[in-house]
């Protein structure tokens, strides 16, 4: 293992971004602590740094890479997921770990869900049970962006699911606006997943760790919002049959036997986590 520094390890061949060359978006990109995001005009390319929370560096950038992984090997029916790559970034402090991707919003707006709703009055009522939610959501899609959102809420809830994303809030997933209409925006954001970002899971269990996981926005428990799209929904058409991470760097042994927990549930043969 290399020399870490300020959360990087030295000796990694990677594509490295220098902050001087980027413009800076945004401080806090959770609603958990300091994540720090670029846009790098030159190359039309997103970078993230890794979360800095609770005085520790994180590997959420490995669940981004494990996520864009099963995004590709989705059925045909998922929408797509933002494939990220792992990248160094250096400041004036160090080197820091990281991804990047490609700007999937290119002569296009993003616009969060968060903002449709604020645009036209109307509240997600946190207290409302999982299919009041569901169908506020799936109707609002409809009625303002005239999109059947089905496809999407079903592609982010089983992988929010298999990585055990902990920050789907409001602000993260949306739609597309440009030329007059609206259209489909990639799912992104899934780093803060598979207990990499949080000191609450070192030192226990996994299975006490599964206890104390918080997921949103429909319920705090994910596996009952999987039990109710099964029943709702022939989820199969979305679960791939067989998942292969074989080469794919998993965070830590917790985070595989998570993957592994979640996929034997899902019936995916899953393949390469030890």
């Amino acid at each position: 293992m290399g020399e870490i520094r300020n959360g990087f390890e030295e000796g990694k061949n990677l594509p490295a971004f220098d902050t001087r060359d980027m413009t800076e978006l945004q401080l806090l990109s959770t609603s958990k602590g300091n994540q720090r995001k670029w846009y790098f005009p030159k190359k039309d390319i997103y970078v993230k740094e890794q979360f800095f929370y609770q005085g520790k560096y994180w590997k959420d950038y490995l669940v981004e890479v494990v996520s864009s992984e099963i995004g590709k090997q989705l059925p045909a029916k998922c929408v797509k997921v933002l494939e990220q790559w792992e990248c160094a970034i250096i400041d004036y402090t160090g080197k820091f770990h990281g991804v990047y991707s490609d700007n999937f919003a290119a002569g296009l707006s993003y616009i969060p869900f968060k903002r449709i709703m604020d645009s036209h009055n109307s509240y997600f009522d946190e207290r409302a049970g999982i299919d009041e939610k569901w169908d506020f959501v799936l109707e609002s899609i409809k009625k303002n962006c005239k999109l059947d959102y089905t496809d999407f809420l079903i592609t982010m809830t089983i992988m929010d699911y298999l990585v055990g994303n902990e920050d789907r809030h409001l602000n993260n997933f949306g739609v597309l606006y440009g030329h007059g209409k609206f259209s489909m925006s990639p799912l992104f954001d899934f780093g803060l997943g598979l207990f990499e970002h949080d000191l609450k899971y070192e030192h226990i269990p996994f299975r006490k760790c599964l206890t104390l996981m918080y997921s949103k926005p429909f319920h705090i428990d994910n596996q009952k919002v999987i039990d109710y799209l099964a029943k709702r929904y022939h989820i199969g058409e979305y679960v791939p049959r067989h998942l292969d991470l074989s080469g794919v760097k998993i965070p830590s042994s917790k985070a595989g036997s998570y993957l592994r927990n979640r996929c034997s549930l899902l019936g995916i043969h899953l393949e390469g986590v030890e």
